[in-house]
């Protein structure tokens, strides 16, 4: 499952990820969902801002936030701001 998700996601050939050293696929791997974490956030549809409570943007946002930025590379980032930049300043 780890290869071919390396492989889907990266484009690389099953040969090239298994002549790489193990801590360095798992270091890829682990970036996918980092990767993946942070096109949700861009790709959070602000159409669906007004539908959801308060509190279901908040925790959404976390949630990605936690996913896109690992705990060692968290930045704070103020919510409304996050929004503000989302929706190109309306």
């Amino acid at each position: 499952m780890l290869v071919a998700k390396l492989a889907s996601f990266y484009g690389w050939s099953i040969e090239y990820i298994e002549s790489m050293p193990h801590g360095e696929v798992v270091e890829y791997y682990e970036a996918i969902t980092v990767l993946e974490a942070q096109d949700r956030l861009v790709e959070m549809n602000i159409s669906d801002y007004p539908k959801m409570s308060k509190e279901n943007r908040r925790k959404y946002f976390r949630q990605m936030k936690k996913l896109a930025h690992p705990a060692h590379l968290q930045k704070t980032v103020d919510f409304d701001e996050f929004i503000k930049k989302v929706s190109n300043g309306r």
